[in-house]
């Protein structure tokens, strides 16, 4: 079983290793990024301009953590919106009313539409009764701070998988 374990773990530290090796990854600045839902299937008229306040906050707030550049030579990042939850339960149509929202960063580089490596970020504000589904990192901002607790929750956990790939992406105060 630890034979299995640590051959595990070699064969994910040659993959990034290959992945790091990668000239786009080298790159230290992004030059997108690009929020979208996707829900697969489509927003109702009442749920579009909630979704479009989300994606330009979440955009800021992740943009605020990496180090960006106006030229087309940095990185993008695309962060499809997967899911909002209110009491870990999905929420349809989308308000403001949620408690966790769940999503996966897509990482290219510019100018190739391929996908180089992506990941999930869900982070969850939900109630003491209500039990977070796997996989959600758990915060607890009150009443008032919670639609800004979940951007910038989802933000910072951008940041820290993007540190984790490349640490010159992203300012040392978000590793």
């Amino acid at each position: 079983m630890t034979l299995l374990i640590l051959a595990r773990r070699a064969a994910l530290a040659l993959a990034a290793a290959g992945f790091l090796a990668t000239p786009a990854l080298a790159m230290d600045e992004v030059s997108r990024i690009d929020v979208e839902a996707d829900f697969g299937r489509p927003l109702d008229e009442g749920s579009e301009p909630y979704m479009e306040t989300i994606a330009a906050d979440l955009t800021r707030a992740i943009g605020q953590r990496v180090h960006m550049v106006d030229a087309g030579e940095g990185l993008i990042l695309r962060v499809a919106v997967r899911e909002l939850l209110a009491d870990a339960v999905p929420l349809w149509p989308i308000t403001n009313a949620f408690d966790g929202i769940s999503g996966v960063v897509a990482i290219s580089a510019p100018g190739d539409s391929e996908v180089m490596y992506s990941y999930p970020v869900m982070v969850g504000a939900f109630g003491k009764d209500v039990v977070a589904p796997d996989g959600y990192t758990v915060i607890s901002p009150t009443d008032e701070q919670m639609y800004a607790g979940l951007i910038w929750g989802f933000a910072d956990l951008v940041a820290k998988e993007l540190a984790r790939i490349n640490p010159a992406l992203v300012p040392q105060e978000y590793h």
